[in-house]
């Protein structure tokens, strides 16, 4: 064999040895073991997606803050209870007042009668 040719034999055979690979990695991208690796991959992405950003994480827990502050200022069973309870006295009590302020009206009424009867 002549030495000259011998670059020219290895770069004819690296050349097969590329094609063959380039054919098998074509193969291999159809079979089940690079779907599975494929779908992996896209769940991967879809979660990175899906991950929160640090602004995001900033304002959920400031809208959460402020959700613990209005549900601190709830009142609770017994002071809506309690609240009852005092409405239901204000309202007899304003009810008693009615009575009296109809009595005042009467005896208002009668007294000024009185006076215009002593004026003729």
């Amino acid at each position: 064999m002549d030495l000259p040719n011998l670059p020219l034999i290895f770069s004819g055979v690296s050349m097969i040895v590329a094609a063959a690979s380039f054919w098998r990695s074509g193969k291999w991208r159809e079979s089940d073991e690079a779907k599975a690796l494929n779908s992996r991959v896209l769940a991967v992405e879809t979660v990175t997606k899906s991950l929160a950003t640090k602004e995001d994480l900033a304002d959920l827990e400031g809208r959460i803050n402020g959700h613990s502050v209005l549900l601190e200022n709830l009142a609770t069973k017994s002071e809506i209870a309690k609240l009852e309870g005092d409405i239901k006295a204000v309202k007899s009590e304003l009810t008693g007042l009615a009575k009296a302020n109809a009595t005042v009206a009467a005896n208002t009424d009668r007294i000024l009668d009185f006076l215009l009867e002593q004026k003729k």
